[in-house]
């Protein structure tokens, strides 16, 4: 990026304000990337905001971003393999980190099943969006889906588990000093799940956590050190013994109250269905919202 190219920046707040795509400097900006006239410029613009917002240069496109958020979300930020969703890259302690974000009041870090970020996660994050959650979804495989169930416990496997607590981390911390939340919680499903516990117990920012289904290893993770109350969701019918099933929710249960924590800070839901998933809308929203993060 040139510095000729920062007046033309300037100007793009006043505008967008004003719902206009174009400024004086179009000319400008014009010559910048050879266009003709008769060449439409909107298309440009937008590769040049989001080619700005991808190389991190935030000083440019902090005032821009905060002060016109809704607009922008709708116009300007950049699209990733999901048409239509929206595309951050954080830059992380282990580099830069592909996430989905949704806008709302409140912090939620989402996670997704061993699977990926795919479709389904992110349709999970817009329904948490309608809740009043502004949702990051950290892309944990670095644009990885699996296709089936091996490909999956093969990208599971080879899962840097303290890189993706790191990735959480960063994730909330975007959430409460960049999009200005007052409060974090943290949702996950599956490997998401177990991630979710995990990451209540080294996050001093995450406040809350909501697992579909998961645990981790409890005695690397003390659930004494929780950073706040977590709310747990199994199936009755869940056969996945040693992560998921019946008895590791008990065992996660037992653990909770032989560490000495609160009733309150530890809730155990189950479900009749094989796996919790479906309960994403109807019961954690209005729990995790209402009484733990507003």
């Amino acid at each position: 990026m040139k510095s000729k190219d920062i007046p033309f920046l300037d100007d793009v707040q006043k505008n967008v304000q004003k719902k206009k795509l174009f400024c004086k400097y179009e000319s400008q900006v014009r010559n910048i990337w050879n266009l003709a006239w008769s060449q439409k410029c909107l298309i440009y613009f937008k590769k040049h905001i989001n080619q700005l917002w991808i190389d991190n240069r935030e000083v440019q496109l902090k005032k821009i971003f905060q002060n016109n958020y809704e607009l922008l979300q709708k116009q300007f930020i950049c699209k990733n393999r999901f048409q239509g969703l929206n595309s951050y890259t954080l830059q992380t302690i282990g580099g830069k980190l592909p996430v989905y974000v949704t806008p709302a009041p409140y912090g939620l870090v989402v996670i997704q099943e061993w699977w990926g970020l795919n479709s389904s996660i992110c349709k999970t994050a817009d329904i948490m969006s309608s809740y009043g959650f502004k949702c990051v979804v950290p892309d944990l495989y670095r644009g990885k889906i699996a296709k089936d169930t091996e490909e999956a416990g093969h990208l599971l496997s080879g899962l840097d588990w303290k890189q993706a607590l790191i990735d959480i981390e960063e994730s909330a911390r975007y959430l409460k000093e960049e999009l200005h939340c007052q409060k974090v919680g943290i949702l996950g499903f599956c490997m998401g799940g177990a991630l979710s516990i995990a990451a209540i117990t080294t996050s001093k920012i995450i406040s809350a956590a909501a697992p579909f289904y998961g645990v981790c290893d409890l005695s690397a993770f003390k659930l004494s050190n929780a950073n706040g109350p977590i709310l747990a969701q199994f199936g009755q019918n869940d056969e996945m013994v040693g992560f998921s099933s019946v008895q590791d929710a008990k065992r996660l249960e037992q653990t909770a109250q032989s560490e000495n924590m609160a009733r309150s800070r530890t809730c155990i839901l189950q479900s009749r269905q094989t796996r919790s998933i479906q309960l994403s809308s109807s019961q954690v929203s209005p729990r995790f919202g209402s009484k733990v993060l507003t």
